[in-house]
């Protein structure tokens, strides 16, 4: 006769080994340096990209929720759309995020957000260093912080730009996968719903220049920096290049 065998409780290794598997999915900001340029720490612990601070959780919109997705993605347009090289102010009210990733030789990216208002005023920028497996993956990332850049720091209406059109045309058409690839692109789409408006358009590179540059931009050993003012020259110098071109 067989006998039921009762399953042998779970070592400290192999409860460790679950967790990590578990939580390597997570995207969370560990110890970022936030400053305005003097040098003065502005935040020690970052606000939680769980919770927004704007929308309760009782009325979070749902993944599923396919009728708000087309309402994200105006048009549902299959095809990342240049309209042109150069940089462009958004529409009154609305910020512009302008991303890039930038490939280092140890394996690691660079992932750069700057967000600028219609006025072509330079409000923010973040740089988050990660791991990444190839060039698409960092890009498809860098629209993702950029994204949860903006929900973090409470904006509402954002535009975000990419010179990535691959990524742009996948995150435009909501295909759906079981990849680790896709996984980033089921959170754009799951974090886009929190916004009143969401558009994710092509820009040629000489159009994200700036975001180009944060990308590059030293963490001065910390996973994250984020600048809020006081930018340094060179960015500063760009943006206004962006204006008058």
């Amino acid at each position: 006769r067989k006998r039921n065998r009762k399953p042998k409780p779970l070592t400290f290794s192999l409860k460790v080994s679950i967790s990590l598997i578990l939580s390597s999915d997570l995207y969370i900001c560990q110890s970022p340096i936030i400053f305005n340029g003097n040098g003065q720490r502005l935040c020690s612990e970052p606000p939680s990209i769980l919770e927004s601070p704007t929308v309760p959780p009782s009325v979070r919109p749902q993944p599923r929720d396919l009728a708000a997705r087309r309402k994200v993605f105006p048009g549902g347009t299959k095809q990342a759309t240049s309209f042109t090289g150069l940089w462009q102010r958004p529409p009154a009210g609305v910020i512009k995020v302008n991303v890039d990733a930038h490939m280092g030789a140890d394996g690691k990216a660079g992932l750069g957000a700057v967000m600028r208002d219609e006025n072509g005023v330079v409000l923010l920028l973040g740089v988050r260093h990660c791991l990444v497996k190839n060039v698409e993956q960092a890009e498809a990332m860098a629209v993702r912080y950029g994204i949860m850049l903006a929900r973090r720091f409470g904006f509402q209406c954002i535009m975000v730009e990419s010179d990535a059109a691959n990524v742009v045309n996948i995150i435009n058409s909501r295909l759906e996968g079981y990849s680790s690839l896709h996984i980033v692109y089921d959170d754009i789409g799951f974090e886009s719903l929190y916004f009143q408006f969401f558009s994710c358009t092509h820009v040629r590179r000489v159009g994200n220049t700036v975001a180009h540059l944060v990308a590059r931009l030293n963490t001065m050993g910390s996973v994250e920096l984020i600048c809020m003012s006081n930018f340094p020259q060179s960015i500063l110098t760009l943006a206004e290049n962006d204006l008058n071109a």
